[in-house]
């Protein structure tokens, strides 16, 4: 079952209270699931009305599993970028990315 939670870490940030993303890497606003903006690196979200953009399995693993250790970036396990699904992402290095 899909699990939807309030973005975390973006508190203040116009817009942030009103957007949530689930474990499957979608993203509602007010109750409304919205399409993230894509580029050919991946899955992006404009959230915030003062033009903040932030890179989704960033934001989902923010949300799930707390803010990111330093040193350390979102990475998509299968290197599918637009595969924004929790089990699909982790913290990892740099070289992790490519």
């Amino acid at each position: 079952m899909e699990e939807w939670r309030k973005i975390q870490g973006f508190e203040g940030y116009s817009g942030a209270n009103e957007l949530e993303v689930s474990d499957y890497g979608r993203i509602k606003r007010n109750g409304v699931i919205i399409p993230p903006v894509i580029n050919d690196r991946g899955y992006w979200v404009d959230f915030c009305k003062g033009g903040h953009r932030e890179w989704l399995p960033r934001l989902i693993l923010r949300t799930f599993n707390g803010s990111c250790p330093e040193g350390l970036f979102a990475v998509c396990r299968d290197r599918n970028y637009r595969n924004c699904t929790l089990e699909n992402l982790e913290w990892g290095t740099h070289s992790d990315k490519v």
